[in-house]
């Protein structure tokens, strides 16, 4: 068996279904051999591709951890679904004050900063959805394949220069 993929670029070209062919020598069958067509990609097709890789970065920048003060101390609150639930939870469980950890650092917190953590974390997630819903519109608004990759979807650390 021997397979004919010609080369190709997989960020324009897609891979067919093959065609097989029987190679006789001397009326003897010797080897079969599947020739793979080569296919562009449409534009839609590569627009689909990337907008697919939007949204789990979305999920990356929604789940964070944010620094706020209360009463005085600095404290880390997850961004993530689990905690924002916890929190509204507590919120509408009774008026405050209620005790609560966060990490390792218990507070007494009232109705009012408990509020106020939730607007933050809001904050955070309303500005991950709105990156991407402005990255979906990007990448719609392309002309060309070339135009698709060249959306930056994920950006890349900056190393400092010493």
């Amino acid at each position: 068996l021997e397979k004919d993929i010609p080369s190709h670029d997989p960020k324009y070209h897609n891979v067919g279904n093959f065609d097989w062919e029987i190679i006789k020598e001397n009326d003897i069958p010797v080897k079969v051999v599947l020739t793979y067509p080569i296919a562009d990609k449409t534009l839609e097709e590569v627009k689909n591709i990337r907008k697919q890789e939007v949204s789990p970065v979305r999920r990356e920048k929604e789940n964070t951890i944010i620094t706020l003060t209360i009463n005085g101390t600095a404290i880390e609150v997850s961004t993530s679904r689990e905690e924002r639930v916890l929190l509204a939870s507590k919120l509408a469980a009774t008026p405050g004050p209620h005790n609560f950890k966060f990490k390792n650092t218990w507070l007494e917190v009232t109705t009012e900063q408990l509020q106020t953590i939730l607007s933050e974390i809001d904050a955070v997630v309303q500005a991950a959805f709105d990156w991407e819903f402005a990255k979906l519109q990007e990448i719609d608004a392309c002309m060309s394949i070339d135009d698709v990759y060249a959306v930056v979807i994920r950006e890349e650390p900056q190393i400092p220069v010493e």
